[in-house]
């Protein structure tokens, strides 16, 4: 009997060793695979860095030399193979890439060749037109597996001072881990299509409030915006006068859409902002109005969907008129008029 319990008492300590063991190795290897996965995201920025400012290697792929701006597919692939010789992607990420591109292509022949070209309004890697390099080359990398040897690895840190995430897929081949995917919304292929604003009234009631509640932008902050070119140095240096930010009406992984508003006590005036955002989402319309003192003129706007509407009603000499325009925001960030 004594032989027995001996027996089974050994039987589950061995047990408990293999267990623990096995426990171990599988810690081991996910702390290996999250500092191999962080070394190929790090790694791939830094190459991409160094690549896209060494003009020795600039490879100009598009040809503008006639009305709609043309993909030359010889030089499209050089310019990949570079991609595929860093040791950091993909076949597969250098196909989608391949496929991307041809989708531009047709969004081309629709556009004049001196327009701000779909695909081409922001750094492709970097996901926007500034970037700060060391997010992308020292910030922390989360992960969660997605399948057999493939991830989900973001990017979690601040750029320009504001919190930041940036989701970019790997699988692991042959032991290595490589890019096959980096998630940026440029308005084509498997992300979701459609773009909606945050739905919003800027009428009197809601400027005013947002303007005793938001702070004043610092002079840092108003140059960032380049807010140069709405609000002269005079107006801003004017007794009582204020400039803020009075709300988010779009938010994408192409650049953010602000409400910025200038106020002094007698006139209000709002305008769209964007912030590192596309080129093609210019909107000089001011967007609201007020008028203090004359009561002349009053703009106010709503925005749904992908639609803003702008009414402006003026008072002058007992003459009153009205006006309303409407535009839509295509999935290209491009505002587009649908009244006249």
């Amino acid at each position: 009997m004594k032989s027995l319990y001996l027996f089974f008492l050994a039987l589950a300590v061995f047990c408990a060793c293999q267990q623990r063991s096995s426990t171990n190795t599988a810690a081991t290897e996910t702390a290996s695979d999250s500092a191999a996965i962080a070394d190929a995201v790090h790694g791939f920025y830094r190459w991409y860095t160094a690549f896209s400012q060494d003009t020795t290697h600039r490879i100009d792929f598009t040809d503008d030399r006639g009305k709609h701006l043309k993909l030359i597919q010889p030089k499209l692939d050089r310019y990949l193979a570079h991609f595929k010789g860093s040791g950091f992607v993909s076949d597969e990420f250098v196909a989608a890439e391949l496929a991307f591109y041809r989708q531009c292509s047709q969004l081309w022949l629709k556009e004049a060749v001196d327009d701000v070209p779909s695909c081409l309004d922001a750094d492709r890697y970097f996901c926007a037109q500034d970037w700060e390099p060391a997010f992308w080359t020292t910030s922390p990398v989360r992960f969660r597996k997605v399948g057999d040897d493939r991830v989900m690895a973001t990017l979690v840190g601040k750029s320009f001072d504001s919190p930041m995430e940036r989701n970019i897929s790997l699988k692991k081949e042959n032991g290595k881990w490589l890019i096959t995917s980096i998630e940026c919304d440029m308005g084509v292929g498997s992300t979701p299509s459609g773009v909606s604003f945050k739905p919003l009234t800027l009428n009197e009631k809601y400027v005013t409030a947002q303007l005793e509640n938001r702070p004043a932008l610092s002079a840092d902050e108003f140059a960032r915006l380049e807010l140069g070119s709405l609000v002269s140095e005079d107006k801003r240096n004017a007794p009582n006068a204020k400039v803020c930010v009075l709300d988010t009406v779009l938010a994408t992984d192409r650049g953010k859409v602000l409400v910025v508003a200038y106020d002094n006590g007698n006139e209000t005036e709002a305008w769209l902002v964007p912030y590192g955002a596309s080129p093609k989402i210019r909107f000089r319309e001011p967007v609201y109005y007020a008028d203090q003192v004359e009561y002349v003129k009053t703009i106010n706007s709503a925005f749904a969907g992908n639609k803003l509407t702008i009414s402006t009603s003026t008072d002058s000499d007992d003459q009153k008129s009205s006006t309303t325009q409407t535009y839509v925001l295509t999935d290209q960030l491009v505002f587009e008029r649908t009244n006249r």
